[in-house]
């Protein structure tokens, strides 16, 4: 039948097999209403399963805010997360896949029950700083050179709390490392120590779309600890690693205040202010440092502890084990001023060479405790 052929009242609806469907008019009209009301329903189904969504997403983000506590700030206290970036944490960690959250959910937790984003800075009197020189003569210049910076630091706002970094230059084992955790003990400020051949990623952390995703150091301090001048040394930063994302990436970010003020944590893929924290880094000489990085800090040669400063750590490293050991044996004075005067023997050989003449003499059960020299001009081999 032709379409010109067909019977008044009829009309040709779709296909079936191939061929079309000869319908009444009054059943066309039927089947066109109730398409376009199948049309309807699946819009308002699609629109009312968007708005559930939409309204289950909005609850989730509500009981995430009500889990972050804002504390009121004490005088010493300055913000390094804001309230946005507190809620950032908990949503880009939510959104995170199952496997990329194992590394995060301690930092998470901090910041969805017990956490604010507020760190205390540190409030130490210069004179205290200056004590160290009592026992690091060898420090004079960099122990001063803090004195003076907290002595301007007390004076300014605390917002204005900024220490110049520090670079100390000496060979190994002249009691570089031993000065900055004993300047963060005199502090009261936490203390980390990376090597200078580290991955930048370990301060700044990684994408939560890499295989061992993970926070960076910077951010677990601030976010764990309640300072906000943590100190942190960077040693041997002249000796990077061959690693295509140095540290030195990291620390030109965070040796310049303008910067660190929004240094960016990728692991949590937001951005807080690590501007208050305390750096020294240390290198045996400034060859294999950048030309920007030297920019950032103030050089300090570190001279070689002398005889007498020398003595007074036997001393005290003697004092120190034995107390431990709980001991009561002892030391000629003769013996520690030989030991002194082997200059040619850095810090951490002499420190391992009391350890072994105490732990002699504890084997022989003697009350004396004698220390056994290498030879002149021989390499020996250091202990941390």
């Amino acid at each position: 039948m032709s379409e010109r052929d067909i019977i008044p009242g009829f009309t040709y609806y779709g296909t079936a097999f191939n061929s079309r469907i000869l319908l009444p008019d009054a059943t066309v009209a039927v089947l066109n209403k109730e398409s376009e009301l199948a049309k309807t329903r699946t819009a308002e189904e699609k629109a009312n399963v968007e708005l559930i969504k939409s309204r289950e997403e909005a609850v989730r983000l509500s009981a995430i805010q009500s889990k972050i506590k804002i504390s009121k700030p004490g005088k010493r206290d300055v913000e390094v997360f804001s309230r946005r970036a507190s809620k950032d944490i908990c949503e880009n960690f939510e959104s995170m896949e199952s496997s990329a959250q194992r590394a995060g959910r301690r930092e998470h937790a901090h910041f969805t029950e017990n956490s604010c984003g507020f760190r205390t800075l540190p409030s130490v009197k210069p004179r205290e700083v200056l004590a160290l020189e009592n026992e690091f003569e060898n420090m004079r210049e960099p122990i001063r050179h803090m004195a003076g910076e907290l002595e301007l630091m007390l004076r300014l706002p605390i917002h204005d709390f900024n220490i110049s970094p520090m670079l100390l230059l000496g060979e190994p084992g002249i009691g570089k490392t031993a000065f900055a955790l004993a300047l963060s003990n005199v502090m009261g400020v936490p203390f980390k120590k990376l090597n200078g051949s580290e991955p930048s990623f370990n301060l700044t952390g990684s994408h939560p779309t890499w295989g061992k995703a993970a926070p960076g150091l910077m951010f677990k301090q601030m976010a764990l600890l309640g300072c906000a001048a943590p100190l942190f040394l960077v040693d041997e930063v002249d000796k990077p690693g061959s690693d295509r994302y140095p540290i030195s990436l990291a620390l030109l970010d965070l040796l310049e205040r303008k910067n660190a003020e929004r240094f960016t944590d990728e692991y949590f893929q937001v951005s807080f202010d690590a501007s208050y924290a305390i750096w020294i880094l240390t290198a045996n000489t400034i060859q294999g440092i950048s030309e920007p990085l030297l920019s950032r800090v103030m050089t300090f040669n570190i001279p070689a502890p002398g005889v007498g400063q020398r003595q007074r750590i036997i001393k005290t490293e003697f004092s120190k084990l034995c107390k431990r050991v709980g001991t009561k044996v002892r030391i000629r004075s003769s013996d520690v001023i030989q030991l002194a005067e082997r200059v040619d023997l850095d810090l951490r050989i002499t420190t391992r060479i009391v350890r072994d003449g105490v732990i002699e003499s504890l084997q022989k059960r003697s009350s004396t405790v004698r220390f056994s020299l290498p030879p002149r001009n021989k390499c020996s081999m250091g202990f941390i």
